[in-house]
């Protein structure tokens, strides 16, 4: 009887071993996994813009414009009020221009 218990503590210790083993293996496949996909993860380069945010090429394009037309506008018109209702005018345009830009589906 003695024997038949002592075979049978055997095969349980070396099935713990087993599965410590491949428990260890799993851990290592798992590790090494975690660090591939940690390097093939790529990183963002840049801050991320916001939702409806103009890039800086935008921006530029729409200072721009303010500007041509308010250049426009001092060279044409001939009282400053008519240039300061252009000035308030254009801003507002382009103030709802850069608003509904990137809202509208395209």
């Amino acid at each position: 009887m003695a024997h038949d218990r002592r075979r049978a503590r055997e095969a349980r210790l070396e099935a713990r071993r087993v599965e410590l083993a491949h428990a260890a293996a799993r851990r290592e496949r798992a590790a090494r996994r975690r660090a591939l996909r940690a390097r093939l993860t790529p990183t963002p380069r840049h801050r991320p813009r916001r939702y409806g945010a103009l890039s800086a090429l935008q921006r530029l394009q729409v200072l721009l414009a303010f500007v041509l037309v308010q250049a426009l506008v001092w060279v044409l018109a001939p009282q400053w009020q008519v240039r300061l209702v252009s000035a308030v005018l254009t801003a507002a345009v382009l103030a709802v221009l850069v608003r509904t830009r990137r809202r509208t589906p395209r």
